[in-house]
């Protein structure tokens, strides 16, 4: 088997979330202001990944569904650290989990119909929700912020207001619900 630069981005990504989250978990205030920098490296190796695969790796299914797998490893074990410290909601990682299972259930259904990698399996307009380069980037963007603001409200507690960071997750899960419907 030949070793994949974008599956390199991935393993990292997840050995480097597991690692964060493990430190903060215990210590939140461990990385103080190095924790930014690291959970950005860690949300730019989503788009690295993707990115080495099309221009040098050529996506494959194994690679795809190894980037699903890490991302539902990213989106989950991110949250375990403030919900932990109660700077987060445990609905959060309900959420995550439950809706991680059922979509991609209905990829794999959809990949042993078709034998397309789930960014190939959906076309028109509603199926834009998901693929474009805007919707997908703009997903991770609030993503990342909710983390930032977790993080912040756990280093920080009197710097970021707890509403705030509410309101960002609940956009956070509104937008991942909307990018769900063309899946079902």
């Amino acid at each position: 088997m030949k070793l994949r630069i974008s599956d390199i981005f991935t393993t990292s990504r997840i050995v480097l979330v597991c690692i964060f989250t493990g430190v903060i978990s215990f210590n939140p205030t461990f990385f103080q202001f190095w924790g930014v920098p690291i959970i950005i490296v860690i949300f730019l190796t989503d788009s690295f990944d993707g990115w080495f695969a099309r221009k040098f790796d050529k996506p494959d299914k194994s690679g795809s569904f190894y980037d699903i797998t890490a991302d539902r490893v990213t989106e989950i074990v991110f949250l375990i650290p403030f919900v932990f410290n109660q700077v987060a909601s445990p609905l959060l990682i309900v959420y995550f989990v439950a809706k991680g299972f059922v979509i991609d259930h209905i990829r794999m259904r959809k990949y042993m119909n078709t034998n397309k990698v789930p960014y190939e399996q959906g076309k028109g307009v509603l199926f834009a929700l998901v693929k474009s380069r805007f919707m997908r980037a703009f997903y991770g963007f609030i993503k990342v912020v909710m983390v930032l603001l977790f993080y912040s409200r756990l280093v920080y507690p009197d710097v970021i207001s707890q509403s705030l960071a509410d309101w960002v997750s609940l956009l956070t899960v509104i937008v991942s619900m909307i990018r769900t419907i063309p899946a079902l």
